[in-house]
């Protein structure tokens, strides 16, 4: 399979993300599993014929640019490339459930990922591949997208589109046309990237917070932990009354709940000993890196079936001796959330249009075009509202049942995944990275453990 299109600059918003492969994994429960990997071999063919840049490879850019370096571009790829990275790859794992998961999440590692994660930095390389891992019981896809190119949202409409054409094998047009919502993106973006930086905007915060390594390896464990909506609920309502008596106008929302509450556990599970007087850390920050998506942002707005890279970070900082100090009746446990909580919340809010064209301008001023992206002690991403259970492939391959995120890579890394189809979104999924021994005293704290449903009494 050899597909042809003109070559295509990635943008700068594209040039902020890191270089690395993201991988997410879907499970469709079947008694033909057989059938199903048929339908889906199927369907991919037909939508890479409708969208021919989505069987193309991410390199270094063949056009020679003297104002800039370290450009890449999405490029057409060889029949090579198919032969040793086919479209689909179908790998059998009779033995298994679609909802095995040992302790070590064992079940995601390398062997079922459609792409090795170490091909990423490997020029030219894929920009998306799938693997059907068929089980005994159905099949847990495996979709490996180059983060130079794809988002999440970007992932889903693909999926979408993927499911569509599964479900109706005899359409011969997709009703969304990815390929022009792509190109229909990149205008809007370059229009903004056409205007020169603004200089009174700088990433101050580049400075003093490093950079995320998706190549360093690191002793860490990918952990997925639930919540209980009702708990959540209880907790924001909390929150909101708290703040309410301050007249802030604030109102936090259940994920800025979330996000507060796990950069609070991170804190405390980082320093097991508490402050002592002979201990000065009276200056010692925490930061959160919120990743924000901006489809919607951006004004005029990029169309909401755009593949590009549409996200950006915020920073957040917090002093950890306000965490870590011992609980009074004036600074609880509940007055410290709710401090996070807002902080996130703000965070959140600052990410405006003027502030992303700020961003893209600045990038776009530079003359060196390596991505800076930043890493922080939390980095809070946040999936919830993908619909990702909805989307039905059809008759034979069915709805989604399961959906997954393990990635060991960056320390600190919290993911809220999708919310599932269960009735009043009853359950919050959350995947979360840290040391071993850091993940064992977070999973300890009193107010998480009950927020787990735990029969334990926190002090709110």
């Amino acid at each position: 399979m050899a597909t042809q299109f003109r070559p295509m600059a990635l943008t700068s918003i594209d040039h902020m993300m890191p270089i690395c492969y993201i991988s997410f994994f879907y499970s469709l429960s079947l008694k033909n599993p057989a059938q199903g990997v048929n339908v889906l071999g199927e369907a991919l063919n037909r939508l890479v014929k409708e969208c021919p840049f989505l069987a193309g490879n991410v390199g270094r850019s063949g056009e020679n640019d003297a104002a800039r370096k370290n450009v890449l571009e999405i490029q057409p790829a060889s029949i090579d490339t198919f032969a040793q990275y086919p479209l689909l790859r179908v790998s059998p794992h009779e033995c298994q459930s679609i909802t095995d998961r040992d302790p070590a999440d064992g079940l995601f590692d390398d062997a079922y990922r459609a792409l090795p994660l170490s091909l990423a930095t490997d020029f030219p390389c894929p920009i998306i591949r799938w693997q059907a891992n068929v089980m005994r019981d159905g099949i847990v896809i495996a979709v490996s997208f180059h983060h130079s190119v794809l988002d999440a949202g970007g992932f889903y409409m693909i999926q979408q589109a993927l499911a569509r054409l599964c479900r109706n094998p005899n359409s011969s047009y997709l009703e969304i046309s990815l390929d022009s919502s792509l190109l229909q993106g990149r205008h809007c973006l370059s229009q903004i990237q056409s205007i020169s930086p603004c200089a009174d905007l700088q990433r101050e915060d580049e400075s003093i917070i490093r950079m995320a390594d998706f190549d360093l390896p690191a002793n860490l464990v990918s952990y997925r932990l639930t919540l209980l909506h009702c708990r959540i609920q209880s907790l924001q309502d909390c929150c909101n009354a708290q703040i309410s008596t301050e007249s802030t106008g604030q109102h936090l929302s259940p994920n800025d709940v979330v996000s507060g509450l796990l950069w609070r556990s991170i804190i405390l599970a980082r320093s097991p000993l508490k402050l002592s007087p002979s201990i000065d850390s009276s200056d010692e920050q925490s930061t959160l890196i919120l990743i924000s998506e901006i489809r919607r942002t951006l004004m005029p707005a990029l169309p909401r079936s755009y593949l590009g890279n549409a996200i950006v970070q915020q920073v957040a900082n917090t002093y950890t001796k306000a965490v870590l100090e011992p609980s009074t009746p004036e600074h609880n446990e509940l007055v410290q959330l709710t401090r996070l909580a807002q902080k996130v919340h703000d965070a959140s809010t600052q990410v405006t249009d003027l502030r992303v064209k700020s961003l893209l301008r600045q990038k776009q001023g530079t003359l060196d075009w390596r991505p800076q992206f930043m890493q922080g002690d939390v980095m809070s991403t946040s999936l919830r509202r993908m619909p990702i259970y909805d989307l039905d492939f059809g008759t034979v391959l069915g709805k989604v049942v399961g959906f997954d995120s393990p990635d060991n890579r960056i320390d600190g890394t919290v993911c809220i995944l999708p919310a599932s189809s269960l009735p009043l979104d009853s359950l919050w999924d959350i995947r979360i990275t840290l040391p071993p021994n850091v993940l064992s005293r977070l999973r300890q704290d009193p107010i998480l453990q009950w927020a787990m449903g735990r029969d334990v009494h926190p002090r709110l």
